[in-house]
């Protein structure tokens, strides 16, 4: 397969740039494994293509996410109506990508798991005969899930180890009360971004509220953490960002950091979540934010695939410029989100536009704002 990032032919300052990345982001090994997995997608959608073609679609929208990431690959030519015009041979097939991706890179197992698990139906979504939710949510996909958003996946882990770097800044920055730092994580799902910020800055927390709210996410992320850290104070409860904080037991002003790793995306109204996090907020505390992103909007990504089947991907109340549609944004919106909340970005974490210089599918932002 093609890879769109040669390290060799990089020049000298970028070259730097991209292996000195802190947090593991900074190695060939973690751009290689972003690049497997975009290639197998590609493959999939030329898969699924090549079953439908010329057959009626009931999914039109997830129909023409295929052709318009098959023609950014390169893979299909679409006429000026955006219909399939030509569909490129395949150099490798999708088995061979992943075979040969896991015997280079092991940890993307979990990453291949969530991938395959949406190939399986993918054909009969698009065809109106099954719904995203049998195929991703069904009881049988559970531990699919588990192993997906864990820090043995070398990919999601990335999120986690971003989120752990500016949680560790937010902190040295916070000016908690006298009785020490108090932490919300909000949609912390299973716990992984828990665990790697505990691992980091458990000294620092006095008070750690972990809030999901799916109970068996929130069940597992309590055995998780109960017995990875056993002695630090941490709180469960059911919190939802679509309700006010105030009414779930958040008060205004009781919080030196909330953290939301890939959460607010699938939010029906981000503005409004912003504006109850920053309530909730100390003066001087800060968002740590960290979502997967694409490169302009409607632009499609490979993490799109699995995601889009389920319809809370695409629910969305404040549709407008920065939020031109439902599911992953762009730095600059997430930019304009944030500075219309009222938060000033003290970091973000890569720079995106040292990246996007020589790199367009870097999907993965943090911000670090107050």
């Amino acid at each position: 397969m093609r890879f769109t990032i040669d390290f060799e032919k990089l020049p000298p300052e970028a070259h730097h740039w991209f292996s000195t990345l802190p947090e593991g982001l900074g190695t060939e090994r973690f751009f290689r494994a972003n690049e497997y997995l975009n290639g197998y997608v590609d493959r999939l959608a030329h898969e699924h293509v090549t079953a439908l073609r010329g057959e009626p679609i009931a999914r039109a929208a997830h129909w023409n996410w295929m052709l318009r990431k098959l023609e950014r690959s390169r893979l299909a030519e679409l006429d000026p109506w955006g219909r399939l015009a030509a569909l490129a041979p395949m150099d490798d097939p999708a088995d061979a990508v992943k075979g040969r991706a896991l015997e280079e890179i092991p940890d993307l197992a979990p990453s291949f798991a969530l991938l395959d698990c949406a190939r399986v139906g993918y054909v009969e979504f698009l065809r109106g005969a099954r719904d995203g939710a049998s195929i991703l949510l069904a009881p049988s996909s559970l531990s699919i899930w588990q192993r997906y958003f864990d820090n043995v996946d070398v990919i999601y882990s990335a999120n986690n180890r971003v989120a752990a770097r500016l949680v560790e800044s937010a902190l040295a920055r916070a000016r908690p009360n006298h009785d020490g730092a108090v932490l919300l994580e909000a949609g912390g799902g299973l716990g992984s971004a828990a665990e790697a910020v505990l691992a980091r800055s458990r000294g620092r927390i006095a008070r750690y509220r972990f809030t999901e709210p799916f109970p068996f996410f929130l069940a597992g992320a309590r055995r998780k953490l109960a017995r990875s850290f056993p002695d630090v104070a941490i709180d469960y409860a059911a919190l939802d960002l679509h309700h006010p904080l105030a009414a779930q037991g958040v008060a205004p002003a009781s919080v030196d950091v909330v953290l939301a790793v890939n959460v607010l995306h699938v939010l029906r109204d981000v503005s409004r979540a912003l504006a109850e996090i920053r309530t909730a907020l100390r003066p001087g505390g800060s968002l740590v934010l960290v979502e997967c992103t694409r490169f302009a909007p409607g632009v499609p990504i490979y993490v799109d695939y699995a995601f889009q089947l389920l319809d809370e991907f695409f629910r969305v109340d404040d549709l407008g410029p920065s939020r031109p549609h439902g599911g992953f944004l762009t730095v600059k919106c997430w930019r304009e989100l944030l500075a219309a909340a009222g938060f000033r970005v003290e970091c973000e974490f890569p720079d995106h536009a040292i990246a996007a210089r020589w790199y367009d599918s870097l999907h993965l932002v943090g911000f670090e704002a107050v």
